[in-house]
């Protein structure tokens, strides 16, 4: 029982280990610094407003607040000064942070092949205002630069815009175009995502978002799924959408890792796995010992420790009946003898362990671990069971005598021979064979080992002769030799199927093989088989 403890709480001390390294993997995973600077411009001053921008910048900070980003900075509506000094402040923020995202809604144009962001205060009367009233997507790139992991910067900003025309109608100068270009990121580990490939438009959409930042919103931050997976499925989303007008792009590129905005969830553990692994070898031992340990070492309570005690008590309820005489070579008349001075509440308990153990043979039945048993066993309730099991796997064992033939043989002791070939049989029962075992069938003369010499007969597969005088022994009885050769051929098949029955129990297999089975000699054994298999 110590031994049996010891491994309960090497086990139950494995599992809080493996509890604590996820844990420990999952905190490893939050550690990661994660910033972000969400700008939104809907209000400009010298064009008419934009209608989603602002509900977009504020549903992907909702977004990247929920999935625990450690600093998400917004800003609405802000002129150029504002917004260069936020890109600015940004940088700090960013120096020490493992990903860093950068997220501009608004408008945006191209001029001579570079990418400009407008703040709300813009006029851009000509081509010289360019520089001077907006920002340079370059200026994002380098902001987000010095994360360790990711830098990602998030364009939803190619859309019709109004500054490419000046008072009269006419375009302010042929250089700035009306959509942004395909600019590839120039510092490693990092990602531009346009809402729209280059030279082409960004929708609104007809909803609250516009399609490209509801699909970012679906699929940004799920857990563990690597940044480019999610903006691929952003892609498709948006294609689907639009009626693939819009198609989003994403220019860049990252090492082997897998890189997530969110790490992968912590795996969730049961709590009571290892209370069920514990309950479960308690009711393998079955003993009360074995709950009581059980209860012991599981003193918080819950639904398995009420279950153990349910266990107890029904165990104590149990009253055994009076013990019968054990069989030949169960047990010797010495234990015998000490078992019946023992005090009723240890025997009790013993019967209890020694159920269990044949419980446990049933389930995984061994020729030696069975031999063994029978030879420890002292529980008398349970001989007939464990008599059957034997015969179920081909171990030879003397049928359970009534008191009264008992008492009879010890007054009619048989002739000498009985000692010599009752040396023959156990020989015979520790080393099978069915040539020899019809061999000594033929010359036994002790009548007493007769029957036990059948049943060993019996399970080598071996058909012994029908009762008959000594002096008809050796009369051959078959009636047809076509006839004994078909159930000799049937035998020898179902024998084979009688092996892998006994090698794996199973009671609805066996039951539907004896409806089926042909060969006389075996039913006993499958009979005998069923019964230690039980209800």
């Amino acid at each position: 029982m110590k031994q049996t403890m010891r491994k309960v709480a090497l086990r139950a001390l494995s599992v809080l280990a493996g509890l604590a390294l996820s844990a420990l993997g999952a905190d490893e995973a939050m550690a990661l610094r994660r910033v972000a600077l969400i700008i939104g411009n809907s209000h400009y001053e010298h064009a008419g407003a934009l209608a989603n921008t602002l509900n977009d910048a504020r549903a992907v900070a909702a977004l990247l607040r929920r999935a625990k980003f450690d600093v998400v900075e917004e800003r609405d509506d802000i002129g150029v000064v504002a917004m260069k000094r936020a890109v600015r402040d940004f940088t700090a923020t960013s120096s020490n942070a493992d990903v860093a995202v950068i997220y501009y809604s608004g408008h945006g144009i191209e001029a001579a092949g570079v990418n400009y962001l407008i703040p709300t205060d813009a006029r851009l009367a000509n081509a010289y205002d360019v520089e001077d009233e907006t920002l340079p997507l370059d200026r994002l790139v380098s902001a987000t630069s010095s994360a360790k992991s990711l830098s990602l910067i998030i364009l939803d900003a190619c859309r019709e815009n109004p500054f490419l025309r000046a008072g009269d109608g006419a375009p302010i100068t042929r250089s700035i175009a009306g959509h942004l270009i395909g600019e590839q990121a120039t510092t490693p580990n990092t990602l531009i995502a346009y809402a729209a490939k280059g030279g082409s438009l960004s929708y609104d959409g007809v909803g609250p978002n516009s399609p490209f930042t509801s699909a970012l919103v679906k699929y940004l931050t799920e857990p563990g799924v690597d940044i480019r997976i999610a903006l691929g499925r952003v892609r498709d989303d948006v294609l689907v959408a639009t009626g693939n007008r819009q198609e989003p792009f994403v220019y860049g590129s990252l090492g082997g890792q897998t890189v997530s905005l969110a790490p992968a969830a912590a795996p969730v553990s049961d709590p009571l796995a290892a209370t069920a692994v514990d309950y479960a070898m308690a009711e393998r031992v079955g003993s009360s010992e074995a709950w009581r340990a059980f209860i012991q070492a599981h003193s918080e309570g819950g639904f398995y420790v009420d279950l153990a005690r349910a266990h107890l008590n029904k165990a104590a309820s149990i009253s055994l009946p009076a013990p019968i005489p054990s069989p030949s070579g169960f047990a010797t008349p010495a234990a015998l003898s000490a078992k019946a001075e023992e005090p009723a509440i240890g025997q009790d308990e013993r019967c209890k362990a020694e159920g269990a153990r044949l419980a446990a043979l049933r389930n995984d039945p061994s020729a030696e671990a069975i031999a063994a048993f029978s030879a420890e066993m002292t529980c008398a309730v349970l001989r007939l069971q464990l008599h059957r099991l034997m015969e179920s796997v081909g171990i030879a064992t003397a049928p359970p005598a009534p008191p009264a033939m008992m008492t009879l043989a010890a007054r009619n002791p048989e002739p000498a021979g009985c000692e010599a070939e009752g040396a023959q049989l156990e020989r015979l029962r520790a080393e099978p064979s069915p040539a020899g075992a019809k061999a000594l069938f033929d010359r036994l003369t002790c009548a007493k080992l007769r029957p036990q010499l059948q049943r060993v007969m019996e399970s080598l597969g071996v058909a012994p002769p029908p009762a008959a005088s000594s002096s008809h022994r050796a009369v051959a009885p078959p009636a047809s030799t076509a006839v004994a050769e078909s159930d000799a051929t049937a035998c020898a098949s179902e024998s084979d199927e009688l092996s892998r029955l006994r090698a794996h129990p199973n009671r609805k297999t066996t039951l539907a093989f004896a409806e089926v089975m042909r060969c006389k000699a075996l039913k006993p054994q499958v009979a005998r088989l069923l019964e230690s298999l039980g209800n």
